[in-house]
C-alpha cells in the first residue's frame, strides 16, 4: 500500500506503475491512473454521552481522530425528531476539549443534544448521534419562607461547675 499524502486539493495527479527487473530495466508500460484529492467534510463526532445533575447536564464525547478538525459545535434541541429549527447552539468548543457542562436546566424537562465537527477549511460534519437527558423533578415541593426577627435580650448566667 502506498500513501501519497500532503497533496493539494482539487489538483489532478498522475500515477504510473511499471515492473522493473534486477537490472533496472522495464519494458512494460501501463496506462496512468489519476487521482484528485478532495477536501471532504470531517466525520461526525462519536461517543457522545450525557449525565444529569440537579439542574445541569454533563456532556462528554470522544476526541476526533482527524487532524484537521479544529472545533465542535454543541447543540441542544427541543424535540427528538431532529426537526430543523428546534436546535439551539449552546457551545463552541476547541478541538482539545471533549466535555461541556450545560447549567440552569428546568426540572422535569427532557433535552436532546448532538455535536457537529468543523475542520480548518470550515467544512462541517453531519450531526453526531443524538443523546437525551431528563432533568429530575425535586422530591419535595419548595415554599417561600419568611423569617421574623423579634427584639430579644440575652443574659449570660455564670455557672459554677464543681469536679
Amino acid at each position: 500500500v502506498f500513501v501519497d499524502s500532503g497533496r493539494e486539493y482539487g489538483k489532478m495527479y498522475y500515477y504510473y506503475l511499471t515492473i522493473v527487473n534486477d537490472r533496472n530495466y522495464s519494458n512494460i508500460y501501463v496506462d496512468p491512473v489519476t487521482a484528485t484529492p478532495q477536501n471532504l467534510a470531517p466525520l461526525a463526532p462519536s461517543g457522545l454521552t450525557v449525565a444529569v445533575g440537579v439542574r445541569d447536564a454533563q456532556l462528554d464525547w470522544a476526541a476526533s481522530t482527524e487532524a484537521d478538525v479544529t472545533r465542535y459545535f454543541l447543540y441542544r434541541a427541543a424535540s427528538s425528531d431532529g426537526t430543523e429549527g428546534t436546535e439551539v447552539p449552546i457551545a463552541q468548543v476547541a478541538r482539545a476539549e471533549t466535555s461541556y457542562n450545560d447549567p440552569g436546566l428546568n426540572a422535569g424537562t427532557t433535552y436532546y443534544y448532538f455535536l457537529i465537527a468543523e475542520d480548518a477549511s470550515g467544512k462541517q460534519s453531519v450531526r453526531s448521534p443524538q443523546v437525551s437527558a431528563t432533568i429530575p423533578k425535586p422530591r419535595y415541593q419548595t415554599r417561600d419562607l419568611t423569617f421574623f426577627l423579634l427584639s430579644a435580650q440575652f443574659f449570660l448566667i455564670p455557672l459554677a461547675i464543681a469536679f
